[in-house]
């Protein structure tokens, strides 16, 4: 029996089909969405892992899988989320206030999403069980992703700058829409998580 795998359109990791249906904005595969819900539950159920890493794990699957359908405004919050993390090293209570303050913007840049591919994906968190190995895969994950988008870190910096001023107050910008920006293209244990038909055997990257 030939073993069918189809490859996420966002991150490029290829799993094996399966018969779940995929509706969602982001520009991912049914079989990564699944393995990402995976990793959140396994979060959600971890308070520790959940306070350390839970929004750098959100953002960082948001801008991993930009293109298609995905609003741009979705992918310059999540990528300026990662920016905070990794420039500035924002504690996650800090960048979800700033974000809640930038989401405020009425324009967006379209960023085109690199030509490079990440060489980490979420399933790579999601095949590590310890709650010390998830949170260190995460921040992996994260600063491999912000890596490849460097074409775009200086747009994710002036989002940050032009949303806040220096009282903390945020800026709503006027300005009509730009055009697209090319890329040249202490809790319990996380136990076990389930990924349906997974293992090293019927993955892999494209």
């Amino acid at each position: 029996m030939v073993l069918r795998m189809r490859a996420c359109p966002g991150c490029g990791i290829a799993i094996s089909v399966s018969d779940r249906a995929y509706d969602r904005k982001f520009n991912a595969s049914a079989e990564c969405w699944s393995v990402y819900e995976e990793v959140l539950a396994a979060e959600y159920q971890n308070p520790a892992v959940f306070g350390q890493v839970h929004q750098l794990t959100v953002d960082t699957y948001c801008v991993h899988h930009a293109g298609g359908r995905h609003p741009d405004k979705s992918v310059c919050i999540h990528l300026a989320g990662l920016c905070l993390a990794m420039e500035q090293d924002a504690a996650p209570s800090d960048a979800v206030a700033l974000r809640r303050r930038l989401a405020r913007r009425t324009s967006w840049p379209h960023l085109a999403p690199p030509e490079e591919r990440a060489s980490l994906t979420v399933l790579d968190v999601a095949l590590d069980l310890s709650p010390e190995t998830h949170v260190e895969r995460v921040r992996d994950w994260a600063a491999e992703v912000w890596r490849v988008w460097r074409p775009h870190h200086e747009v994710a910096r002036e989002l940050i700058a032009t949303s806040f001023d220096t009282t903390g107050k945020s800026t709503r910008s006027s300005s009509s829409a730009r055009q697209p920006v090319g890329a040249g293209a202490g809790g319990s244990s996380l136990g076990s998580i389930e990924v349906r038909g997974l293992s090293r055997k019927n993955w892999r990257r494209r």
